[in-house]
This record gives structure tokens, sequence and C-alpha cells, in this order.
């Protein structure tokens, strides 16, 4: 038969498409038929076989249907080609964009992660939804005070007889000075040591790595120790059976009952040590209901499962009025606070756990989502700006026969590629402010988002979707234009995006004025607290912290050596500073409020300039002086005497009723928080064993040297108990920290907005200075000055501005006030503030636009009016 052979075709149908081997096969043919016509069919069917096996060509497995590249990729491979070009060609507007988003993206995830830092705080705890705070309240003449120190015997005696009660644990948690031996050198380490009832481990998840904790039932001297502090003091974690010393000579020797791991970061207790608290209590074990001195612990509870905690708490009041009739203890009305919701409780503290107000947290969120909003207007206001310039491509674009969906890809891709490249920047740039912004939050943020693939898929989807925001506006404004409108270089709508571009530069100045704004106010308010309300000068003052009854038998020697040093000004000794977190408090039947007790000596009170309202300092000298108290002007004024001095009607102090012989003026030794707590102050003859602190005035010459001579003084007296000593003003600001460290994390993000804002602004001005080049050209050939082309340029961005400043100042001082209303004393919000924040930002944006205005408006108007 004359036919080619069938095997080549069916090879080709097999590895190409079938149009494609078609037409081959067509081909072919016809040179099949011309060769058997002249050179018969054998070497026609040879000549076919070769042609056919030398059509097999890699480009047919391209164009086969099983293998062929989707059109799709094709349109996305060209649209990132184009997005390439075009950001070559605008590689400024490019890099502010970049950039400004990168900013953008590494402020805001350093703010979530500390958010999502904060929401995981212990969620390792198996139990946390059945363990509860027990809290009391108590009402005296309309005053609600909450309070988070329970009897240290309620719980003990009433636990038992109220279902749904698993067990609880009294903590209280306290530093001891340890007395360490590492390669043969002793050293003093102050520890933390967390002082609980045996059954703290079967309410908290904290890993034993070695030992028996339940050993802290059996001996009261056993602890549990963590890791780290087993390397601190022994260089290993073979401790368990070894002791460990305190510096106190009446302390006995501690075994080391158990070795676990470190308290989790993200955990709320924080602890170098566990001890048993019977070390805190009498022989007996606790402290009776009918004894004169009691013990107040933080107590927790572990429900059983499915229990009510409001049931539970209506029962605790009936149970304890059949074992005591004090007062505030059945008088007051019980809660149990979930442990979940402590980590932002500000309100009442138990000095275990440091909660974070969900206000600031709040805020923070706030913030992190105007700082990536200002990088997106970045975006917005730059590439529909320069939409002008694009007319013509686009135009040209939509002759060719491109559609709108074709153009609004196009441009989205653009975003897209600024977005993927802004991505690894951002994350490089948070590895690298995270140890700063964790100096700042003073704690470590335990997220870990480097191995969480659940977070870098949401933050991945986060980033195509500000992509998407970023380019859908500029995308539908260009694929809205007309060509006959592009071809004339006047695309319609550009008096509605140039009003947009105007407002979203109001938004951005709006909320870069509004952070400056607080940022004023909130150190106006630090620096309120810390000089403006103080009778003395905190930095010229040492507080020498030691232990109780160290100073029982020779605090007068100790003070008259000390007061004897060259620099030292006057020495005082007291069981209490400004600054501490914690005073001796009183009640009392006909007294309101709880009053604040200090025990002092003669030079307390002239040490820290109080003046006398009425009355008289202590007289040492005086037989009496162990029943005299000072009382300052609050507590005299809720007395309800017509003239407390030397009235002997109350017994504020000791076993016997007191003699007021001096009422001093109001003093701020407590956060200015809170409104001034009536005082009582005692006489060190009357506790001496209380004096814990010895309080140092020196000169404001040769700091270091009177500090070495200070502690060569204390070393002489108490070899045994560490120098810890510490300036006045430092501690004060211990009381502020939350203040300090919102005041430092403003002004972080203030720069940060400021300096997206004026990138934008730079960008913005740079656009402005092109497109109104030939308008300055023809105004200089006109006789415009230089002056009068700078005013012309600048002079809508001073608009902006001043509208922009309008806006934020009622804003910032409705929140600023809002913050002032957590402080009893606050500074007055004057007007100052809003109008020098306002000239500088007046500066900073002449700064960032002139460079471009002064450059357009000293062209030479021959170079760009030569062609037209």
């Amino acid at each position: 038969m004359n036919r080619p052979p069938r095997f080549p075709m069916w090879l080709l149908r097999l590895i190409a498409n079938r149009n494609i081997v078609d037409e081959i096969e067509g081909d072919l043919h016809e040179d099949f038929l011309d060769n058997l016509e002249s050179k018969g069919l054998s070497k026609a069917r040879r000549i076919y076989l070769w042609t056919a096996f030398r059509s097999v060509r890699p480009y047919l497995l391209a164009h086969k249907q099983a293998y062929r590249k989707p059109k799709y990729i094709d349109m996305v491979i060209y649209h990132l080609k184009m997005a390439t070009r075009h950001m070559s060609k605008s590689r400024v507007f490019t890099a502010i964009n970049i950039f400004g988003l990168t900013i953008g993206l590494a402020s805001s995830l350093a703010i979530l992660l500390f958010v999502l830092d904060q929401r995981q705080t212990d969620d390792f705890q198996s139990r946390q939804d059945r363990i509860y705070r027990l809290e009391s309240a108590l009402e005296r003449e309309g005053v609600i005070t909450r309070n988070t120190y329970i009897h240290s015997n309620a719980m003990p005696t009433i636990a038992k007889n109220i279902p749904g009660i698993e067990t609880y644990v009294r903590m209280s948690k306290s530093p001891r000075t340890l007395l360490s031996e590492t390669e043969g050198k002793q050293s003093l380490i102050e520890e933390d040591f967390l002082f609980v009832d045996p059954d703290f481990f079967k309410v908290f998840d904290f890993e034993i790595l070695s030992g028996n904790p339940d050993k802290l039932i059996d001996e009261p001297s056993s602890v549990v120790i963590t890791e780290s502090a087993a390397l601190r003091h022994f260089g290993h974690t073979d401790v368990v059976g070894k002791t460990i010393s305190s510096n106190s000579e009446d302390a006995e020797p501690r075994i080391i009952s158990a070795l676990m791991a470190d308290p989790p970061g993200n955990s709320s207790l924080q602890f170098d040590f566990v001890s048993g608290n019977a070390e805190l209590f009498p022989p007996s074990g606790h402290y009776s209901f009918k004894t004169r001195f009691s013990l107040s612990l933080p107590t927790y509870l572990l429900l059983s499962p499915g229990t009510s905690p409001d049931e539970v708490a209506d029962k605790i009041v009936p149970e304890l009025s059949k074992h005591t009739d004090k007062k505030n203890l059945v008088e007051s009305v019980y809660s149990l606070n979930s442990f979940e919701d402590l980590k932002y409780d500000i309100a009442v503290s138990d000095r275990l756990i440091a909660p974070v107000d969900k206000r600031v947290i709040g805020m923070f969120s706030i913030i992190a989502v105007f700082i990536i909003s200002l990088a997106l207007i970045n975006y917005i206001n730059l590439t529909s700006a320069r939409s002008i310039q694009r007319a013509h491509e686009v135009g040209v674009r939509k002759v060719v026969g491109a559609g709108r969906k074709t153009l609004v890809n196009q441009l989205l891709t653009e975003s897209l590629v600024i977005c993927l490249i802004a991505l690894p920047l951002a994350i490089l740039a948070l590895e690298l402010i995270i140890p700063s912004f964790e100096t700042i939050l003073e704690r470590k943020l335990f997220f870990e988002y480097r191995t969480n693939p659940a977070f870098l898929a949401a933050l991945l989807g986060f980033t195509l979707l500000l992509s998407g925001i970023a380019g859908l506006y500029p995308a539908l404004l260009l694929s809205r234009f007309k060509f006959s409108h592009m071809m004339k270089g006047r695309p319609e709508h550009g008096q509605k995006g140039s009003l947009l571009r105007k407002a979203l530069v109001i938004f951005q100045f709006t909320f870069s004025i509004a952070l400056i704004i607080c940022v004023f106010l909130v150190q106006n308010q630090l620096d309120f607290v810390r000089n403006k309300t103080l009778s003395y000068s905190p930095e010229h003052i040492i507080v020498l912290k030691g232990q109780f009854g160290m100073l029982s038998k020779n605090y007068k020697t100790v003070k008259a050596e000390l007061g004897q040093l060259p620099g030292v000004d006057m020495v005082s000794m007291a069981n209490s500073s400004p600054g501490d977190d914690r005073f001796m408090t009183s009640t009392h039947p006909k007294v309101s409020a709880r009053m604040s007790r200090y025990v002092v000596d003669e030079d307390y009170l002239k040490l820290f300039n109080l003046n006398m309202v009425e009355g008289s300092y202590f007289n040492p000298l005086a037989d009496s002086a162990t029943t005299h108290v000072i009382i300052n002007q609050a507590l005299a004024d809720v007395l309800e005497l017509e003239d407390p001095l030397y009235s002997t009607a109350f017994k504020f102090h000791g076993r016997h009723n007191n003699k007021i012989i001096g009422i001093v003026e109001n003093f701020h030794f407590e956060s200015l928080r809170d409104e001034i707590k009536p005082v009582i102050i005692a006489p060190a003859a009357s506790l001496a064993p209380a004096l814990t602190q010895v309080i140092v005035k020196v000169e404001n010459t040769e700091f270091d040297q009177t500090i070495k001579n200070i502690e060569a003084v204390w070393n002489k007296f108490f070899p045994d108990v560490i120098f810890d000593y510490q300036f006045l003003d430092d501690k004060l600001d211990r009381l502020y920290t939350a203040e300090y460290r919102l005041s430092k994390i403003f002004g972080l993000f203030t720069v940060l907005a400021i300096l997206i804002t004026c990138l934008g602004l730079f960008g913005l001005s740079m656009h402005i200075s092109e497109v109104k080049l030939k308008e300055v050209s023809i105004r200089k050939v006109l006789g415009a000055s230089i002056t009068q082309i700078m005013r012309l340029l600048s002079g809508q961005v001073y608009w902006l501005v001043g509208i922009a400043a309008l806006i934020a100042s009622p804003l910032a001082w409705y929140f600023m006030n809002q913050w002032l209303q957590d402080f009893a004393y606050k500074t007055v919000i004057s007007a100052d503030t809003f109008v020098i924040t306002l000239i500088a930002c007046l500066i900073l944006a002449t700064l960032t636009i002139s460079w471009h205005a002064l450059k357009t408006a000293r062209t030479n108007p021959a170079e760009t009016l030569r062609n037209e």
C-alpha cells in the first residue's frame, strides 16, 4: 500500500498537542506524496521516517495539553516584570514606600508580640480556670477598701467546712540574703523567697527536676531551689540534700529538698526559692483570731471542678462568724478573683503578681493600628499622586486592548511586590529592636514567633491583605481614567484625588501631633510627682536596707558614727522611707481609713524637711517618749476632737493610750495616685526592733568616697549583713515604673510615627515640585521671587498641619485627662504644650519639604520651557 508508516504519527500524538501533530502530519504527507512520485515507495518511506523523528523536539513537550503552562502564569510573570521595571524607574518613591512599610510592620509586630505575650501569661497552668484569689472589701463611711491580705488563720479554720474548696495556698514573697560559696569564694546574694503552704505544687504547675518537694511539710528548714539559683550558688544542679546558709546569725541552714525548673518566662509567679511558710508563724502553726497581732497573707483557693466561686464566697462570712467576732473579718464582703484575670487587675495588689493595665494594652494596640495605617497612607498618597505621570502609560495600554481588570491586577501586583519586600526587612528590623523594646518593658518577650507556623502564616496573610488595601485605591483610580483625557494630560477625578490625599495627610499629622502632646503631658506629670510635690531633694538621700531587729540594740551608736563621717549631713533610723511598697498599717474604730504607721527617731522629720503645724518634734530625753506620737494633718482632720494636740484619748500604738505631741504637715511618701492617708509617727524607743532602714542625707560632693566611708562603718557593725543601699530618687522612681515605661514607649512610637509621616511628606513634596515645575518656571519668568515660590509650594502644607493640630489637640486633651484621673495629685494641662507642639510640627514640616521646594524655586526657567 502506498501509505506512510503509522508509528511516527502515533509517537507524535503521544507527546504533543493534537493541533500541532495535525499540522506536522499534513506537511509530512505532502512531502511523502512528492517523494513517492519522484523516488519510489521505499525511499519515500525512509525519508518520511527520518523527517518524522527529526520533528520530535523539546518545544513539542511544552505544547502538550497535559503539561502546558496556564495562561495566568504568563500574566503573573508579565505583571511582575512590569512592576520591577516601574519600581526601578521610580527608585526614590519605591524606597520611601518600602522603608515606610518596613517601619510600620516592625513597630506593629513589636506591639503585637507584647500583646500576645501578655495574653499567654500562665497558659501552662493546667488548673488555671479553677484557681482563685480570695479578696475582701470593707466599707467604712462610704469608702470601700479592697484587700488581698487575709487573716492567716481564716482558711485553716473554715476551708474544711465549705464544700467546693479542694485546697488552699497562703503565699508570701520576700527577699532573703544567702551566703554563697563557689570556687572557694564567699559572697552574699539576695534571692526571692516564696513562702507557701504544703499544697503549693498541687495547685500550681511547676516542673520538679529532682528531689521531693513534699518534704516542705516535714522539714520547716527545707527549701526547693530553682535551676538558675542552684547554678549561682553551687555551680551545678546536683544540689538535693545540700545546705545553704543565710547571713543572719539566728537563722538555721536550709536543706534543699528538691530542684525545680525556673518558672517559665510567662509565669505570673517569679521566684528563686520555695519554702514552707511555717517559719512565718509562731510555734502553734498560725496566729489565732484572739491574738493581738496577726499575720495576713494572700490566699489562693483551688476549687473542685464545677464549683461556683460566688457560692463559695457567700459561705465565708457565716463560717468565720462561728469562730471570731472581729469586725474587720465578719463585716467584710468576700469575693473570689479568677487567676486568669489577675494579670490585668491593677486595682489591688498582693505583691506576688505584677499586673498590666488592660487600658495600656488597648492603647498599644491602637498605636500599632495607626502606625501601620500611616505607612499605608504614604503608599496610597504617593501612588495616587503620581497617577498623572502614569496616565500616558495606562492610555497606551488601553489602546492596545488592556482591560480595566488587567490594569488593576498590574497595580495590585506592584503593591504586592513592595509589601513582600518590606516583610523580611520588617522581620529583620524587629530582631534589631526587640532587645531595646524588652529593656523598656523591663521584661523578656516569651512568645516565640520564629517557630510558630500559625503566626507566620497569619503574618503572610496580613501582608497580602495590606498589599490589597494599599494598592486597591490607586489601581481603581488609574483604571477609571479615560484615554482621551489621559492623552490631553488631564486625568479626571484629579480634584477628588487631591482632596483625599490632603485628608490622609491631615490624618497622619493628627496622629503624630496627638502622640507628641501625650508624650509631653506624661513627662510633665512625671516631673510633677518627682520634684514639685517633695519637700526634700531625693537625689541627696541614701537609704540603707537592713533586717528586722538588727538595729534594736545599737542604733544610736551606729547613727552617731555615721553622722561624724565627712560628707554626711544628717542620719536617721526608721522602719520605712519614701518609696516603700508596703508600710506598717493600723486601724482604729473611730478612724474611717486605714492609717500608715511609722517608727522613727527624732531626726526623721527634720531630714525630710517636714514642718510642724502644731506641737513639737520627738524629744528622746523625755520620760514618757514611748507613748508620744506625732500625727499628720490628714489624721487630725478625721479625729472627732476640737483640739487633737496633747490629747490622750486614743491608743494608736503600743499598749497604752498615746499622747499626741505634734501635728506635722501632710507629706507624700507613697504614690501620688492615692490621697494622702492618715499617718501615725511613733518614736524609735517604742519599737526599736522595727528599725530596719538607715537614712543618710549626704552633701553634694564626693559621692563615691562618702559611700565607701558609709560602707566601712556598716561592715564594722554588721559584717554578716549585705551592704544594700539605694539613692532615694531611684527608689521613688519605682513608684511610677508603669508611667516611665509608658513615657518611653510613647516616645519611641512617636519618633517612628513622625518618621513615617515625614517620609510621606518628603515624597509628596517631591511629587508636587515635579508637577508644578512648569508653573513655577512661568511664575519666575513673570517676576516671582524665590521666597514667593517657596511660600506657594509650602503654604498648603502649613494649612494641613494647622488643621491636624486643631483636631489632635482636643483628642489628646481628652485621653490624657482620663489618664490623669488615676492620680490624686496631678499637673495642670496648660496651653503651652499644644502651642509648642504645633510650632515643632511646623518646623519639622518645613525642614522636610524645604529641600525640594528650594530646588524647584531655583530651577532655570529656560531649561523647563525651551521645548514648550
